[in-house]
């Protein structure tokens, strides 16, 4: 038996969503990137014709998606139908409001290669038990912890266990507590002896260094690895956290598949792809019998960081050839002369990457080595940079911000907090 799984396809991401694509002409390219990449799985599962194909969730990266990519996404699962193969479409939080979800429309087509799965499901399939815990309308509107729903779900199962069950798989779309969120360079000046330094970028008259840090879940009302143990499945392949990792159980072999396409700058080093279960292969460390499908042609994405001289001399050093059409970040850590140089220079250095790279899109930004603190501006800052928007999350966060600096009286301040959630929330609904 084979079974193909994949997550997070997030069909319709609308960064840097005024440079619209060259094949899709009427997508932004970051969207019609992930187009390509769900494409190519649908390509390689005709190939390899698995028994049955799922994704575990976050098939839009919004809700509310256009009729194009809906066509896009019904031409996809219409190959899959042709070519015989079974189809589980699972809801995730991207795909899902306080009222609705993105794909009720493909439900009530009520197609007999297809299941949407927007509730904890559980099936019998060639003599195995496949339990689907999606991300629900329940946890959206929170009458259900992800957690008591878990729970319920796990119990349920285990009550009604069929006796002659070969093997169990279990599929989710949530956050374990202790897996990596994601990784991040942080440009620090005073840490020259730590362990973890990941490289050095030496500029004129400042060297600053480049850290890697890795952020783990540390939310202790999410799901545990125990209790991922305690389903009692052999396998768990779950859909939420973009990177493609192992998760440190005991009693069975779990994974986030990851993404299907890089999102931002933080997963520029990352593989992409999808999962592929096949009963026939031998089992090895941490996949068991399953192994990730490299994508080969995920987007490529390029980050230079220093002052002047040092970025050029970063530029010159790469093998433009493996980077043509990379969206490129240049990024000035100085001095005041530095950011001054930089300034000045900017317009031939971006000539350079043109010239170098044909990039799809440019970044560039700037830094004052020895500026104290980071304000929730400049995190912004950097998140736009990376990911070309801002959620509704960040924008509520900047709304607190301001009131609580405006705002001396304290029940004034938690009035003016009260309605600001208020209104956030009715917009949340819609």
């Amino acid at each position: 038996m084979k079974i193909a799984i994949t997550a997070d396809c997030h069909l319709n991401r609308q960064v840097y969503k005024n440079t619209l694509d060259k094949e899709f002409i009427t997508i932004p390219f970051r969207s019609a990137d992930y187009i390509r990449s769900l494409k190519w799985i649908v390509d390689q599962c005709i190939e390899m014709k698995p028994d049955l194909f799922v994704i575990a969730g976050d098939i839009y990266d919004y809700y509310e998606p256009t009729n194009e990519l809906r066509g896009i996404l019904s031409f996809q699962l219409s190959r899959l139908a042709e070519a015989k193969i079974a189809t589980v479409l699972m809801t995730g939080n991207h795909d899902i409001c306080k009222k609705h979800h993105a794909l009720k429309d493909l439900q009530e087509l009520n197609l007999k290669s297809l299941k949407i799965v927007d509730k904890p499901y559980s099936m019998v399939f060639k003599k195995n038990l496949f339990l689907f815990f999606p991300y629900s309308l329940d946890i959206e509107q929170k009458n259900k912890t992800t957690k008591e729903e878990f729970t319920e779900f796990v119990n349920r199962v285990k009550a009604n266990m069929p006796s002659d069950i070969e093997e169990t798989f279990f599929f989710g779309h949530f956050a374990v507590k202790g897996a990596k969120l994601n990784t991040y360079k942080v440009l620090d000046e005073e840490s020259m002896n730590d362990d973890d330094l990941d490289g050095l970028v030496t500029a004129t008259t400042t060297t600053i260094v480049e850290k890697t840090k890795n952020y783990l879940n540390q939310n202790a009302h999410d799901i545990t690895v125990s209790d991922l143990d305690s389903i009692g499945a052999k396998y768990v392949f779950l859909g939420d956290y973009h990177e493609h990792q192992f998760l440190s159980t005991k009693k069975c072999y779990s994974m986030y598949c990851g993404s299907i396409e890089k999102s931002s700058f933080n997963e520029k080093e990352q593989d992409k792809g999808f999962v592929v279960y096949d009963s026939e292969v031998k089992e090895i460390e941490n996949y068991g019998k399953s192994r990730f499908v490299k994508y080969p042609n995920s987007r490529t994405m390029l980050e230079f960081k220093g002052n002047l001289k040092s970025i050029y001399a970063a530029i010159n050093e790469i093998d433009a050839s493996k980077y043509q059409g990379s969206i490129v970040k240049v990024y000035c850590v100085g001095s005041d002369e530095e950011l001054m140089e930089f300034s000045v220079g900017l317009k031939e250095l971006l000539k350079t990457v043109d010239n170098k790279f044909s990039p799809v899109y440019k970044l560039y930004g700037q830094k004052l080595i020895g500026s104290v603190g980071v304000s929730l501006a400049d995190v912004l800052e950097q998140k736009v940079m990376d990911q070309g928007h801002i959620g509704n999350d960040d924008v509520i966060k900047v709304v607190e911000e301001m009131i609580k600096e405006r705002f001396t009286n304290e029940k004034e301040c938690k009035r003016a907090l009260d309605l600001a959630h208020e209104i956030y929330q009715s917009i949340g609904q819609k």
